[in-house]
C-alpha cells in the first residue's frame, strides 16, 4: 500500500476528529459565556469538515489509481479524548493546528510528491494554509482569555450586540445592551472589512 493512501486516511480521521472536538469545545465556551469563541469553534468545525471531505476525495483518487479495492484502509492513529476549560481547549487547538501546518501536512505532501501525486501534494499544502489561519486565530483568542480582555480592551473599540445589532464604542462591552437588554456576553468586537 502506498504511504500516501495511509497518510490521507490519517488526515481524514484527524480532520473528522477536529470537527467533532471543536463542536464540543464550542459547547464548553458557550457554558463559560464566551459566545464569540464558541461561534469561532463552530465555524472552524465546519471548515474541518470540508478538509475531511477533501481528504476523503483524495483517498478515492489514490485507491482508484493504485487499484486498491478494499473498503477500509487500516491505520494506526490517535484519538483525542479530553475536554477542558475554554483556555485549555484553545491551547490544545493552537498546538494541534500548529503541528498540522508545520510538520504533519508538509511531510504528507513531501511523500505524496515522492509517490507521484503532485496535485494531491499541492492540495495538502493548501489545507495547511487554512490550518495556519486556525492556529493564528486560536492563539489570539487564547491571549484574550488569559489576559481577561475578551470584554475589556486597552483602547476604545466598537462593540456589537449579536442579538439586536446595537453598536457601542468604548473600552468595555456594556453590561447590558440598551436596545435589547441582553448582557455583555452577547457583545463582540465589530469587525467588518468587506
Amino acid at each position: 500500500m502506498k504511504k500516501t493512501l495511509e497518510n490521507l486516511t490519517k488526515a481524514f480521521v484527524g480532520e473528522s476528529q477536529a470537527r467533532n472536538r471543536y463542536a464540543m469545545f464550542a459547547s464548553v465556551a458557550r457554558k463559560e459565556w464566551f459566545l464569540q469563541i464558541a461561534d469561532i469553534f463552530e465555524q472552524t468545525a465546519e471548515q474541518e469538515k470540508e478538509h475531511a471531505s477533501r481528504f476523503y476525495k483524495m483517498i478515492q483518487i489514490v485507491k482508484q489509481k493504485e487499484k486498491y479495492t478494499k473498503a477500509e484502509v487500516m491505520i494506526e492513529w490517535w484519538a483525542f479524548t479530553k475536554i477542558w476549560t475554554t483556555t485549555e481547549n484553545l491551547n490544545y487547538a493552537v498546538e494541534g493546528e500548529t503541528f498540522e501546518y508545520s510538520k504533519l501536512y508538509p511531510e504528507f505532501a513531501k511523500i505524496a510528491r515522492q509517490e507521484w501525486y503532485p496535485d494531491l501534494a499541492a492540495r495538502i499544502l493548501s489545507i495547511a494554509v487554512a490550518e495556519t489561519h486556525h492556529a493564528e486565530r486560536y492563539k489570539k483568542l487564547l491571549k484574550e482569555v488569559k489576559e481577561k480582555s475578551v470584554y475589556k480592551k486597552k483602547v476604545a473599540v466598537e462593540w456589537m450586540c449579536t442579538k439586536c445589532g446595537y453598536i457601542h464604542k468604548g473600552k468595555s462591552a456594556l453590561e447590558k445592551c440598551p436596545s435589547c437588554g441582553h448582557d455583555k456576553t452577547y457583545a463582540v468586537v465589530k469587525c467588518e472589512k468587506y
